[in-house]
């Protein structure tokens, strides 16, 4: 009688372990069965594609041009001082309104930032230096005017193609991101640096030999051939119209405008090709 009551006993215990289980898991949250919050991401603006030209300044009042082009999302271009005319690479990115550019040096390595925002037909923003961190303000405005674009090829030497006796060479050298020039008659070697003249209205590019002084300069001349204005001051620096592996220096004028650029040579117009 006694074994029956603890088998009874022995049951019921664990009849009762079974109904807690049963009422813990029914109690158990399915995790699963739970959505997960969604996190909607905010929809990234796209810049159609294009291609534009901004003139505008650069820090206290110095003129710059500025060429960029957009592929999705990505900007590739260059700028340059209208003082010099050499052109500076850009690489960037443009997303809404915002636009990072990141100025190169000639081995492609960042040496500044430009960080600024689309205002319309605007860029304005601000222009720093990686090295010395000066910071100057830019501001851009987009124009329809064609910037005409440098030779492909400016280096290399450049010889007399007139066919006269005029004894006349130029090499044109780069180094970093500057042009330099050595010019050779049969009288002097002159050295120095280059800039360009791009002008915005036209397509023409003059190339300019910088610290060459004129040999002679009266302007207008009277009737006598003496100069109406006797006090001119001497121009210092010969540009010659550039084109791809040709240069042109008119090297005198005439009674309107009376001047001689370089003595060693008689030519009017000194023809370099390479």
């Amino acid at each position: 009688m006694k074994n029956i009551f603890i088998t009874l006993l022995l049951l019921l215990t664990i009849s009762c372990k079974k109904e807690v289980e049963k009422e813990t898991l029914d109690t158990t949250v399915d995790t699963t069965a739970v959505p997960k919050a969604v996190v909607k991401e905010e929809p990234k603006i796209k810049v159609e594609n294009f291609k534009k030209s901004y003139l505008g300044t650069i820090g206290n009042g110095i003129e710059v041009v500025f060429t960029l082009s957009n592929t999705d999302g990505v900007i590739a271009g260059s700028y340059f001082y209208k003082k010099v005319g050499v052109d500076i690479p850009l690489l960037g990115s443009i997303e809404g309104d915002e636009v990072i550019l990141y100025e190169l040096d000639s081995q492609k390595n960042k040496v500044a930032t430009i960080a600024s925002k689309l205002v319309g037909n605007k860029i304005i923003g601000t222009w720093k230096s990686m090295e010395a961190q000066e910071e100057l303000k830019v501001v851009l405005t987009e124009t329809d005017k064609y910037v005409a674009e440098l030779p492909k090829n400016i280096t290399g030497t450049y010889n007399n193609a007139s066919g006269t006796a005029c004894s006349f060479k130029l090499i044109i050298s780069k180094k970093e991101n500057n042009y330099f020039y050595t010019i050779t008659t049969a009288e002097r070697t002159l050295k120095g640096k280059v800039s360009f003249n791009r002008d915005i209205d036209y397509k023409d590019v003059y190339i300019n030999f910088n610290g060459i002084k004129w040999a002679a300069y009266n302007g207008a001349i009277n009737e006598e051939g003496e100069p109406v204005n006797k006090n001119l001051k001497i121009p210092v620096g010969v540009d010659g119209l550039l084109n791809e592996n040709e240069i042109s220096i008119q090297n005198y004028g005439n009674a309107m405008n009376n001047y001689t650029k370089f003595r060693d040579c008689d030519d009017k117009y000194i023809l370099l090709k390479k």
